[in-house]
């Protein structure tokens, strides 16, 4: 609710002026010259933080690539693993979108779960798809990671001030997984 509430509000503080609205209407999905085609920026920094500051400045939500292990929802995010999807993991309620009564995308693996053979070969984008959840978005809550931090009960993220919470689509998709087929470049 809060994460929605955001929006809303930069939603009505977004670009607006007529020159910087065209500018963003040429580089849009939606320019009509071009249909098939749209501006794709590659920006560095922490996927967190450049994704807050872009639903900020357009008044949109995004959809944001978790780069997720095609096995195991989270990877290895509650054994502390540093990988992307596990910071993402941590950072988000992602961890709420996996419904582990679902038989159709996980199954019960002692103690934990992991994804069943069609979820995989979704994830792995085996029919030229992958997931995009666009009915229920997540929620940022927290910061990128602070290595300064000496408290051994921290989880080395802050929380966001809640003017800052935002919503996102998150885009789950695995890459391909060339270790077990001793064709690891």
């Amino acid at each position: 609710k809060l994460a929605m509430s955001n929006l809303e509000r930069w939603r009505k503080d977004a670009v607006t002026d007529a020159a910087s609205f065209e500018s963003v209407s040429k580089n849009s999905c939606s320019d009509q010259t071009q249909p098939n085609r749209c501006k794709v920026e590659v920006v560095p920094g922490d996927r967190g933080v450049v994704t807050l500051d872009f639903t900020k400045k357009y008044g949109k939500m995004f959809a944001v690539l978790n780069m997720a292990n095609a096995y195991d929802p989270g990877g290895g995010y509650a054994y502390g693993c540093p990988a992307q999807e596990e910071n993402m993991f941590r950072r988000t309620d992602c961890h709420f979108s996996i419904d582990r009564s679902d038989k159709d995308v996980v199954k019960i693996k002692s103690s934990d779960v992991e994804y069943t053979s069609a979820m995989t070969n979704f994830l792995n984008g085996a029919e030229g798809k992958v997931y995009l959840d666009t009915a229920s978005p997540r929620v940022c809550i927290r910061g990128p990671e602070d290595i300064t931090t000496n408290d051994e009960c921290d989880i080395g993220y802050e929380l966001l001030p809640e003017e800052s919470v935002f919503p996102f689509m998150e885009l789950r998709a695995a890459a391909v997984d060339r270790r077990r087929c001793g064709q690891f470049i």
